[in-house]
């Protein structure tokens, strides 16, 4: 048998210590990806997808006032993985084209577009549901609906911005490579 002794939550002392381990998590993934995907250039251009979803994050918390929090490094938790899996997607059905060009990036985009903005729109309408009680009632839940929702909709630009000049480099770097 179990029993409850105290009917309390536990409360978590969020002393800033652990957010080095997302700096861990950034270099993972670019060291992975780096054997994904055979290019320095591309892992790169995939691994600083998350930054740039980290400055949506900390403006919304800013615009907004909501505090930080655990919520909020769960949200960064969340975003490093969904924004890299965007990139992913695009990058790997581009390395499948058997001529690598600004076409055929285009291809891929065109291709691969519809599932990553199904996914960040299906993550950003499933956070709203913990925006409804408010910050009061779950403090954790709204602050990691307010930093998942605000890093996805800033996360969009760099994939339709960062990362096809990114691409094409790689493009441009591939074609001379190749003809050495």
């Amino acid at each position: 048998g179990f029993r409850c002794l105290d009917k309390t939550y536990g409360t978590y002392d969020d002393d800033g210590t652990q957010y080095w381990l997302i700096g861990l998590v950034a270099v993972i993934i670019f060291f992975i990806l780096a054997i994904l995907l055979e290019s320095l250039l591309q892992s790169l251009a995939i691994t600083m997808l998350i930054p740039v979803s980290f400055i949506g994050l900390f403006l919304t918390y800013s615009v907004t006032g909501v505090p930080f929090g655990t919520g909020g490094f769960a949200a960064m938790v969340l975003l490093s993985g969904l924004t890299v899996n965007s990139g992913i997607y695009i990058v790997c059905q581009y390395n499948m084209q058997k001529k690598q060009s600004a076409r055929s990036f285009v291809a891929s985009f065109n291709h691969k577009i519809v599932p990553i903005m199904l996914t960040i729109l299906s993550t950003v309408l499933g956070m709203i549901s913990f925006l409804i009680d408010g910050y009061d009632e779950q403090p954790f839940w709204f602050s990691l609906a307010v930093g998942t929702i605000g890093g996805l909709a800033l996360s969009v630009i760099p994939i339709f911005l960062f990362l096809p000049i990114v691409m094409r480099l790689d493009g441009y770097f591939h074609c001379k490579k190749s003809s050495v």
